[in-house]
């Protein structure tokens, strides 16, 4: 979407900047009425709220659970990888909420989750807020598959953004074809590959190189 950043109150005459808020509404006086005092950049980026989930999945874990995967699922389909006309590097914040959705899909109806599952959620949830990711070696392996998926999503939406990045400054880059082929073998794994790791590291080098 595009968003024009620096904005001026129409009740009040307050001046802010949306990239630096993140809020529509006028933080002087709350007003949601304002107009754009300059031409719009593209925007992407977006941010999402957890923390009041956190007590709930130690209690009832499957609702709690189900409502961060619509918080998560929310995110990623209006998140991207530009800010204020800026390539953004692919953050684990993305991943982390692609994952959420993932393995909310596993236990979906399906079976129970075992503590350190459990665990490993609540660290996850509690991650997509603060943009600390569990570190690997606590997440069961049972959860390996729904992790290689989130990272191919992760890959396969940065790869169209950066592709269009690459367009607009007369580039092109051979490793985002290949990373996505990397994400399309996991996908066709259903997970079991985690050949999308390897995409989402080509896409950081490409992405630290133009930075």
């Amino acid at each position: 979407m595009e968003i024009r950043g620096e904005r001026e109150c129409l009740d009040c005459g307050e001046k802010w900047s949306y990239f630096e808020t993140r809020e529509p509404a006028c933080p002087e006086c709350g007003s949601l009425r304002s107009r754009a005092v300059e031409d719009a950049a593209e925007d992407t980026a977006g941010a999402v709220e957890t923390g009041d989930l956190l007590t709930r999945l130690g209690g009832d874990f499957e609702e709690a659970l189900e409502e961060a995967e619509e918080r998560c699922r929310e995110y990623t389909s209006r998140a991207g990888f530009v800010e204020g006309g800026e390539l953004l590097a692919p953050e684990p914040v993305y991943v982390m909420a692609c994952e959420v959705k993932h393995v909310a899909a596993e236990f979906a109806g399906a079976r129970e989750p075992t503590d350190a599952e459990r665990g490993y959620v609540v660290a996850l949830v509690e991650g997509v807020e603060t943009g600390e990711p569990p570190s690997p070696e606590e997440r069961p392996a049972s959860l390996d598959p729904a992790h290689n998926r989130a990272v191919a999503e992760t890959v396969e939406e940065y790869a169209k953004e950066l592709s269009s990045y690459l367009r607009s400054v007369g580039e092109t880059d051979g490793r985002v074809e290949e990373a996505r082929d990397l994400a399309r073998r996991t996908q066709a794994t259903d997970g079991d590959a985690d050949d999308a790791v390897e995409g989402l590291r080509l896409l950081r080098d490409v992405y630290e190189e133009l930075s």
